[in-house]
């Protein structure tokens, strides 16, 4: 290929976006996560999507092979048409395997058909056989009583038995390893992609301990959701992120197979668990698959139905998007959006969305909107939600954190000073320590002592240890250099400080994954 031919503008095959100048493949980086995402599970479809003509007449024909087909080519998908490749990989099976059952006489085996119709999520009340309790794809098998069963038992030990999947003596197994490969880049895909970069032992490792993990109860979950937030707020965010991709992966597996839990309880707990992910992935500067488990955290707050947790999900969202994952005039947009929710609000989910409202707006420079803000907040008491499954989300020190924000950006040293003091006395989250004094150096800058806000940058920065860097500090630290006026920015002080800012920067842990 020519050098000109190499420099020639390239379109995404599935969007028509213009393609990334190194990016050598067909699709680009949003429609590659895409075409990871719809590999995990058949997409979820409206009560309407098995009443139509042709998904009538599979049902009535009695044969699974061709429910599947008509699942996958159905109109709903329109313009998407699922290939038997992707098929494939919903059932953790090999394409040919799909070929022959859409192609071949009806299966009669209740294992398989149970785990086609599972996979697929058949409603029970079409099915013309009774379906067996055995294991489905990303679950693992469990008696009755939560015990785990002996086939899963030997996939966990490493036998000849694929974790997840039903045995050779199914047919289904005709590659245990590829299959086995299969469920671990799921696992790895669902989570943040974070495990494809770990050795191959420590893979099976995790695996199996997301796959024989019993159930818990929703009390249990609770107290899961406060001691990850506590991690978040005292812990590096890359050691609280292996921790917190077991219990995502726990938590939907549970979801899955829920038979006595209402599923919209464990729809409140996927979006707090969602929700915290999506914080240990902004603080390590992965702004893209934050993103996408933001959207998650949505999802399914509203699938559960409970405005309250909607409002500190899309509050929560806000906030850390004005973290170099989104523009304030967005930010906006969603705290726009998140006031339009009807239903009993609780203070805490108005408090994330008032508090989001008002660093916007600072951003912004409106900043007596943004004080208007400030003063709507302290009517706002901590406490939790009755239906919020994350307790202590929102705590007396976020308050005055906003108000730190909010004063630095108008220049008001006294009320940066009084706020940071009642921060640094309140708090335990470790990034509110070094933000709060990063509030303070730009409340100084902008009220026109350059080198003096500036140097205190320079010292803080300098002596932060390394695990409690994150992208969170570095982009507040930005801040700090993006109050310094045009005309000043080729001062000895600034040259030092956007150095420092450079060699204290994390490097950014990209996952590369889907939510």
């Amino acid at each position: 290929m020519t050098p000109q031919a190499r420099n020639r503008p390239r379109n995404c095959q599935e969007c028509n976006a213009r393609l990334a100048r190194d990016n050598r493949g067909e699709l680009c980086t949003a429609c590659q996560h895409k075409s990871r995402d719809i590999r995990l599970s058949p997409p979820e479809v409206p009560a309407s999507f098995w009443e139509s003509p042709h998904m009538r007449e599979a049902l009535a024909a009695r044969h699974i092979g061709r429910v599947l087909r008509a699942f996958r080519k159905h109109p709903h998908h329109w313009p998407r048409r699922y290939s038997q490749e992707i098929a494939s990989a919903w059932l953790n099976v090999g394409q040919s395997y799909v070929s022959r059952v859409e192609k071949g006489a009806p299966p009669s085996d209740l294992k398989k058909l149970t785990h086609i119709a599972r996979t697929l999520r058949i409603p029970d009340h079409l099915l013309w056989f009774t379906p067996e309790d055995i294991p489905t794809p990303m679950t693992g098998a469990r008696t009755s009583d939560g015990s785990t069963r002996p086939d899963q038992a030997k996939a966990s030990a490493g036998c000849s038995v694929p974790a997840g999947t039903m045995g050779p003596d199914t047919d289904i197994a005709d590659d245990w390893r590829a299959m086995e490969r299969r469920l671990l880049l799921k696992l790895a895909a669902m989570t943040g992609g974070g495990i494809l970069t770990a050795p191959e032992q420590k893979i099976r490792h995790l695996a199996d301990m997301v796959l024989t993990t019993p159930p818990r109860t929703l009390e249990d979950w609770e107290i899961v959701c406060a001691d990850h937030l506590y991690a978040i707020r005292t812990r590096s965010p890359i050691k609280v992120r292996e921790d917190m991709m077991i219990d995502l992966l726990a938590v939907r597996r549970q979801l899955h197979e829920a038979s006595g839990e209402d599923p919209r309880e464990l729809q409140r707990v996927h979006a707090a668990l969602a929700t915290l992910y999506a914080n240990v992935l902004t603080r390590l500067g992965d702004h893209g698959a934050a993103l996408r488990w933001w959207r998650t955290a949505r999802e399914a707050a509203d699938i559960c139905g409970d405005p309250d947790l909607r409002l500190v999900v899309r509050g929560s969202e806000a906030g850390f998007g004005l973290y170099g994952q989104r523009s304030p005039e967005t930010v906006l947009r969603l705290t726009q959006s998140a006031r339009s929710i009807r239903g009993n609000k609780s203070p805490v989910g108005l408090a994330k969305v008032v508090s989001s409202e008002a660093k916007a707006l600072s951003l912004l420079g409106r900043h007596d909107e943004a004080k208007q803000r400030t003063l709507e907040l302290e009517k706002f008491a901590p406490g939790e939600s009755v239906a919020n499954p994350i307790p202590n989300i929102w705590t007396t020190d976020q308050v005055h954190f906003t108000q730190a924000w909010v004063f630095a950006g108008s220049g008001d040293e006294s009320a940066v000073a009084e706020a940071r003091s009642l921060v640094l006395v309140q708090s335990v989250d470790y990034q509110y320590f070094a933000n709060v004094r990063l509030h303070q150096a730009i409340c100084t800058v902008v009220s026109g002592g350059i080198d003096q806000g500036v140097g205190e940058a320079t010292a803080l920065l300098d002596a932060l240890p390394d695990s409690h860097r994150s992208q969170m500090i570095t982009e507040t630290a930005n801040r700090v250099l993006q109050s310094v006026p045009l005309d000043q920015r080729n001062r000895d002080s600034v040259n030092e400080f956007r150095e420092i800012l450079i060699d204290t920067a994390p490097e950014v842990r990209s996952l590369n994954c889907g939510a």
